[in-house]
């Protein structure tokens, strides 16, 4: 069967509509799940990806109606061009940062300078787009669809409120989660081919290409090896695809090579010998023991058996460093007069026991109530979210995660008899991963699974297999804490002008922790999947700050291990020996002899440990 040219016409304009109404739809979520933690300026960015989206669909409206041909397009340039750097600049604004912008802006050697203050009309202006743009653009996109349909392009118009529709329902959580998931896989390839062959403009097909070669895993990997070579790679760089090879553990090593390590005269345990650049990127989940719960409602009594009310110091303590928080208090009816909207959570925060107090005494509420009252309700969100029974912000692929890390955590939160762990366990998992986007859950889950995880053994293991895991648990555990201390430096060193709030924002560090951390921290397999162009650039501008943080590790690497007892290490090692498959019965013999006669120093063992459970290998030409 042919089809004709108006067939295809007709196809090319309904998958044009189509991509077009969904790729909005997910700039629109885009912008409320990062509004959602006070990072306005990654939501003035899904702003203009909506500005510019709804331009196109304007465009197609004009150029369906006789009246405006030939207009159209040097709009949309224009717009295109403009509506970034205006959303940012009401972001700036909004975020009540706009006088350090200015400062910044003014003390740089670019021509002009900027207001060192705005007005408040000025500032009211600014602060509306950045709260009403969203539903502005709603407006937009669906009125020029149905314009679309009754000026004579019905395919396009219609396609564009239909994706617009099922995002909509999917959003509203009426949709089963699996089938949320297999669309987020997907739909925005289908949405990307669209853009590509009916977006009028030659860079937003360039960048939708450059995305779309990383939705192929067939190509995936080769132009990561390309992009990689096309920056010099010093000597002893890793590439990044050796942190996805598998480990091999060296139960093979010959007598001349336990020897070589035996005779190692260096004072510590790594001189000489470089990572396996797996051995970072590798969860080590094996010999774990993690029941899992699904029935998350039991998270709300195992919360009511904690007294939140004779808490108020550590619950205000906590909510006062809480950005979200911060941000609900602004907007709160009852400190209209004072005026929050357009200022710095800093100044905020300076003031922050008399705003409580106003607003619990709005709600005729004791302050230590209030704080318990508002730790609760998020807990109970949280639970809703995880049940199913509500639809948090963001993605499914994320809050899949966040669910699948609960309910690990759930059987441990029930097993805990330390009072004080119990309250900080369920006061981190409410404040910081309860009413918020599913990014900001997983997260948090993350982290205290990473908690857990260090306390679900199975102490039933062999004793060297279990000794093995502790190792590997420590070790990670010791990359955890030297990666906060990496992301922490390049906090510090992010421009003054941009807010603390945006920085520790939950969206900005995980793009931080995803490029700093591929290689140097296991990732999850939807983060591994997810890792981009953007990823690889940004994986290669902070290789100096990780090979800093490696440095650091591999000097460490012996206290760490240390710290779990010198005995067993040796034990291990005599352990190792004992099941080498390469050494002969004498082999094996003299080298238990030796070790207990000539009595190896302790950087010595630890480093034949390390080799042995292939975490070191001999540098070449040492």
């Amino acid at each position: 069967m042919q089809l004709s040219a108006p067939s295809i016409v007709k196809s090319f304009q309904a998958i044009g509509g189509w991509s077009s109404g969904y790729a909005y739809s997910i700039h629109s979520q885009n912008e409320v799940e990062v509004a959602q933690g006070g990072n306005h300026y990654f939501a003035g960015m899904a702003r203009a990806n909506q500005a510019s989206l709804v331009m196109n669909v304007i465009n197609k409206v004009a150029s369906t109606s006789p009246m405006a041909k030939g207009l159209p397009p040097i709009t949309l340039k224009i717009g295109f061009l403009l509506s970034f750097p205006f959303f940012l600049f009401a972001a700036a604004v909004k975020q009540g940062h706009y006088p350090k912008v200015a400062a910044t802006y003014n003390a740089s050697q670019i021509p002009g300078k900027l207001p060192t203050t705005l007005s408040n009309r000025t500032v009211k202006v600014f602060t509306f787009i950045s709260d009403h743009s969203n539903k502005v653009f709603k407006t937009a996109m669906v009125a020029s669809s149905i314009a679309l349909i009754a000026l004579g392009n019905p395919f396009y118009g219609a396609a564009s409120l239909t994706a617009m529709a099922i995002q909509k329902i999917d959003e509203m959580g009426y949709l089963p989660r699996k089938i949320s998931l297999l669309m987020e896989q997907y739909l925005p390839l289908l949405a990307n081919i669209g853009i590509i062959l009916t977006f009028p403009l030659l860079i937003t097909k360039a960048i939708v290409i450059t995305q779309l070669a990383f939705e192929v895993p067939a190509i995936k990997d080769p132009i990561h090896r390309f992009i990689e070579g096309l920056v010099p790679v010093q000597r002893g760089e890793t590439h990044l695809h050796e942190f996805d090879a598998s480990i091999k553990e060296r139960y093979d090593l010959s007598y001349e090579e336990i020897q070589t390590i035996l005779k190692d005269s260096t004072s510590d345990a790594t001189t000489g010998y470089s990572l396996v650049p797996a051995h970072c990127s590798k969860w080590p989940d094996q010999g774990l023991k993690l029941p899992t719960d699904l029935d998350f409602s039991k998270l709300m009594p195992l919360f009511d058996t904690v007294d939140w009310a004779s808490k108020e110091s550590l619950l205000s303590k906590k909510f006062k460093n809480d950005e979200r928080f911060l941000e609900k208090l602004k907007g709160h009816p009852a400190l209209k007069e004072e005026k929050l909207g357009s200022k710095d959570l800093d100044l905020i925060r300076k003031d922050f026991d008399r705003y409580v107090a106003i607003v619990s005494a709005d709600r005729n509420t004791p302050v230590n109530i209030f704080f318990a009252n508002e730790l609760r309700g998020q807990l109970d969100q949280l639970v809703k979210y995880l049940n199913g029974e509500s639809r948090a912000t963001g993605t499914q692929q994320d809050l899949d995660d966040a669910i699948q890390n609960c309910s690990k955590l759930l059987p441990y939160l029930e097993g805990l008899k330390d009072t004080i762990e119990k309250e900080d366990f369920l006061l981190k998992l409410s404040v910081e991963g309860g009413d918020y986007c599913s990014r900001g859950i997983k997260r948090t889950s993350d982290e205290l699974l990473s908690q857990v995880m260090m306390h679900s053994i199975d102490e039933t293991l062999a004793p060297h297999d279990l000794f093995k895991v502790k190792v590997k648990q420590a070790l990670l555990s010791k990359r955890n804490s030297l990666m906060q201390f990496g992301l922490s430096e390049i906090i510090k060193k992010l421009p003054v002008a941009i807010p603390d709030n945006v920085k520790h924002d939950v969206h900005t560090m995980d793009l931080y922790r995803t490029q700093l951390g591929i290689g140097f921290i296991p990732l999850t397999p939807s983060e591994r999947k997810a890792v981009g162009f953007s990823d690889i650039v940004g994986w290669r501008c902070y290789n100096s700050v990780r090979k800093g943080l490696m440095k650091l590790y591999k000097k460490e690497m012996d206290s760490t291990v240390q710290a779990l007892g010198e005995v067993h290490i040796s034990q291990f090692v005599r352990d190792a020996i004992g099941r080498n498959t390469t050494l002969t019965p004498e082999q094996k013999e003299k080298l238990l002899d030796d070790f207990t006669t000539e009595g190896w120093s302790n950087h010595v063992v630890h480093k034949l440990m390390f080799v042995t459970l292939g975490i070191l290998k001999k540098e070449p030409n040492t």
